[in-house]
């Protein structure tokens, strides 16, 4: 999937190797995301030449970091979130009715609870709900209108939007959890990252005027 978001927007991709939770306890894949913008900082790279982007925990991850920096002043030239998952207090009512075979919601509370062990739920390293942000950069975020994370991404967009960002939030019918890695078999995989592509050449124009 990165590769062809990289073929279709014309960029390079930086595609972190963060720490999982069974590898290393809560919150050190937050630190892992923050070293890695520091790599490229120390590489040459301006805010103005960076656009953040994940899917599932890792669009969680990555908008904590956005949070992170926003808050420092440092804006990068925007982000992408892919079926996010922004608020492990598990309070968005679609994480009880979603049937999503890609996500088993089932047991989400077992992994919330690996992760984060005796830390709060509403961390906002966690948490991207219960972060700050101030005149974020263009952010899209994409997810099926049925699937486990739906409601998380909606109130994410809320806030956001709330904090004077440029939030584009695009739902897709009947859509898996991170239906894009699928590009190649289903046609909205690919149509939706031909979204990407256009919002991240668009972002980068944006932040150079």
């Amino acid at each position: 999937m990165l590769g062809r978001i990289s073929k279709l927007s014309g960029v390079h991709i930086c595609a972190l190797d963060y720490r999982l939770l069974q590898e290393a306890p809560f919150p050190v894949a937050f630190d892992d995301a923050r070293e890695a913008w520091d790599h490229l900082v120390r590489r040459g790279y301006d805010p103005h030449d960076i656009i953040l982007g994940g899917d599932s925990a890792g669009g969680g991850l990555m908008l904590a970091l956005l949070s992170y920096l926003n808050m420092k002043g440092v804006k990068p030239a925007g982000a992408f979130a892919i079926s996010p998952w922004t608020d492990l207090t598990m309070s968005g009512a679609s994480l009880y009715k979603s049937k999503d075979a890609m996500l088993p919601v089932e047991r989400l509370e077992d992994v919330v609870n690996i992760c984060l062990g005796d830390a709060a739920r509403d961390d906002p390293r966690a948490s991207p709900l219960f972060a700050s942000y101030d005149k974020p950069p263009p952010v899209l975020i994409q997810v099926g209108i049925d699937e486990a994370l739906a409601d998380g991404s909606r109130m994410m967009t809320g806030i956001l939007r709330n904090s004077g960002g440029d939030v584009t939030l695009n739902e897709w019918d009947s859509a898996l959890h991170v239906f894009q890695i699928l590009d190649g078999w289903l046609p909205e995989g690919r149509l939706a990252l031909q979204d990407i592509a256009p919002f991240v050449q668009t972002s980068f124009d944006m932040a150079k005027r």
